[in-house]
């Protein structure tokens, strides 16, 4: 697969003793989240995420779909552009790990996706989250449903698979828990992705 050949390219050398210091998936979600909210300069945003990316490039291969969620999720925050070998290794990995996924997970990667106005380029990628997603359509909850509508109709992306139908029969479903701004981001994305609401 060629996701594990990707991570085959990338594995980390070690010299010598193992290093203690090495970073874990959730200290890179941490840390990107506090360099959201941390008062840095350019310069020293810039810096610092260099430094992270190449510690989560070296451990992508344990990163969870929670884990990958979590850091695009923080990147859109920022509105901050993964590094390309991040960013290639975040998708690589969600390849690998696509049967791991819960609902959660991949809406929330779906919409972090869109924040940041990347579509996925790994080939089989987006195909592949879009089957998932029709595959576990009964776990998504109403903020699901419209982060997932968000997420495409920023990327100008009509969802296929039979993923727009599932959501739009879900959205029904779960229509009671709608907020007014979720309702309000589901009907703009309708409006974005061309095509009419459910009834």
């Amino acid at each position: 697969m060629k996701g594990r050949n990707w991570h085959e390219r990338n594995k980390p050398q070690h010299h010598g003793a193992k290093d203690s210091t090495m970073a874990r998936p959730r200290d890179v979600t941490q840390m990107l989240r506090d360099i959201g909210t941390a008062q840095l300069s350019p310069q020293e945003r810039q810096h610092t995420l260099e430094r992270l990316e190449e510690q989560a490039v070296s451990i992508m291969s344990t990163f969870t779909p929670l884990d990958i969620a979590r850091s695009l999720n923080h990147y859109g925050k920022m509105r901050q552009t993964p590094g390309r070998a991040v960013l290639e290794g975040m998708q690589h990995q969600a390849l690998c790990r696509l049967q791991d996924f819960d609902a959660q997970s991949l809406t929330m990667a779906i919409h972090a996706f869109g924040k940041l106005g990347i579509r996925p380029t790994l080939p089989g990628l987006l195909e592949g989250l879009e089957r998932t997603a029709v595959a576990m359509m009964g776990e998504f909850q109403a903020q699901g449903v419209a982060n997932t509508l968000w997420g495409y109709a920023s990327l100008s992306h009509r969802p296929g698979s039979g993923l727009l139908p599932a959501l739009s029969t879900r959205a029904l479903a779960v229509m009671p828990g709608f907020t007014p701004q979720a309702i309000a981001n589901t009907l703009w994305s309708y409006a974005r992705l061309g095509v009419p609401p459910p009834p």
